[in-house]
């Protein structure tokens, strides 16, 4: 496994590729491994679809993953998630959430369809996150470059 495709809205989407957001807010935890007391990603690229245009925009390297309650993120942690306490509170609730730490966005000169997603690749947009494998990732990379 490779890339995970995420849907953002279009806020979050500037955020990431401004450079601004450095972390992915999630209320599930996808594939992960852990070393030497850190949780890490199975797969190395996160492929960011944005809701507002429904087009693959672009990617982002994946890195460490943290878990918090609600009230557990650090000024820093949530400065990152580009998100205020109160949205936190009231994306996640009261289980924890699973933040992706993120670095390296690349938009693409040629966004991605959602008919061509569809049509091409065979994937839809996804409503949490859909794991793509190795082929998928290379070929939707090749056309959005």
């Amino acid at each position: 496994m490779e890339t995970l495709l995420i849907s953002l809205k279009r806020q979050h989407c500037n955020n990431v590729f401004d450079g601004k957001k450095t972390m992915e807010l999630r209320k599930r935890c996808p594939k992960s491994f852990t070393t030497m007391g850190q949780v890490f990603a199975e797969f190395t690229k996160i492929m960011i679809y944005e809701t507002t245009i429904h087009k693959i925009i672009g990617t982002v390297e994946a890195g460490e993953i943290i878990t918090r309650f609600k009230d557990q993120w650090s000024e820093e942690e949530i400065k990152s998630l580009c998100i205020t306490k109160d949205e936190i509170a009231s994306y996640q609730g009261d289980r924890k959430g699973v933040g992706i730490k993120i670095s390296n966005p690349k938009k693409f000169n040629t966004p991605i369809p959602i008919r061509v997603m569809i049509s091409d690749f065979g994937i839809r947009p996804p409503q949490q996150f859909k794991y793509l494998d190795r082929e998928t990732t290379r070929r939707l990379i090749y056309y959005g470059e």
